[in-house]
């Protein structure tokens, strides 16, 4: 994974933009829902160490499935539930700024029946149309990274409300285990990015570097999960965790980008998670 210095400098870039993004979403969402009230008020109904059990099972089951597909050359069915996947997380994007911005900027209660509201609501469903249809059919690379980005943001907002900060510590624990097998031992991992490489669906981020001709790639639970933990302290006032948890996602990275191979893949969250529980572990001391 060991790229030049500029590939080293944009990939750190992403990183601390959706660990930035996600909290931004957080906190705006927060602060909306709470001014609307409980009518769409987002708190977990069911314990979050529940979630947690789903969020993982969900994630082996996922991925499973998705080797299946791709096992009988069913690629077009991958393509097919992921773009509903990203439908409802943009339509979650859209349904936040447009109606916060209506909200604050225009006092436009959404939730009210008038002309304003039901063009609001329009917008929040064919925004997300328009934005995938620009993914799948004009997007190059670097369109695809930036809608990733904002993608992967949002995903970690909502996985990080609704398990708080233990169970999400908990889960980068997991998750950093499960992607040192799934990389080095079963092999499964590096199986499905090939097959995805290079197609529209292919959910992380990627660079060229064409002068070493050679493709860098940080997958999407790379970026997600170091930000759920880093959402987490945010949502419950405790700044100062955040920005351990923020500086240890990013020194992770580093430390990855540095002293990694070139052409070989590595379990970035086997880097990454422990990285960050070590800087929350100095904040302690």
């Amino acid at each position: 994974m060991k790229g030049s210095p500029k590939i080293v400098i944009l990939m750190l870039i992403v990183m601390a933009t959706v660990l930035i993004l996600s909290a931004l979403f957080a906190v705006v969402k927060a602060d909306f829902y709470s001014a609307y009230g409980s009518a769409v008020s987002s708190s977990p109904s069911i314990p979050p160490y529940y979630e947690l059990a789903y969020i993982v099972s969900g994630i082996i089951i996922i991925t499973a499935v998705f080797l299946v597909l791709i096992k009988y050359r069913l690629g077009k069915v991958i393509v097919g539930v992921s773009a509903l996947i990203y439908f409802f997380v943009l339509l979650l994007i859209t349904t936040l700024t447009l109606g916060a911005a209506s909200f604050y900027l225009f006092h436009i209660n959404i939730l009210l029946a008038s002309t304003s509201s039901y063009f609001i609501g329009f917008l929040m469903y064919a925004v997300p149309i328009l934005v995938l249809i620009y993914y799948f059919r004009f997007a190059g690379i670097y369109g695809r990274n930036i809608i990733n980005i904002l993608i992967f943001s949002a995903i970690a907002e909502i996985i990080a409300s609704l398990l708080g900060v233990i169970p999400s510590l908990i889960l980068i624990g997991v998750i950093a285990i499960y992607d040192y097998i799934a990389v080095f031992v079963t092999k499964h991992m590096v199986t499905l990015a090939k097959a995805l490489a290079g197609s529209p669906m292919f959910s992380g981020i990627e660079f060229m570097a064409k002068k070493e001709k050679m493709r860098f790639v940080l997958g999407g639970g790379d970026l997600v999960f170091p930000a759920v933990v880093f959402d987490a302290f945010m949502l419950n006032g405790m700044a100062l965790a955040a920005a351990a948890a923020g500086a240890g996602a990013i020194i992770g990275l580093l430390v990855l980008m540095l002293l990694g191979k070139k052409n070989k893949a590595y379990p970035a969250m086997a880097v990454i998670a422990p990285m960050q529980l070590l800087f929350l572990g100095l904040l302690l001391i």
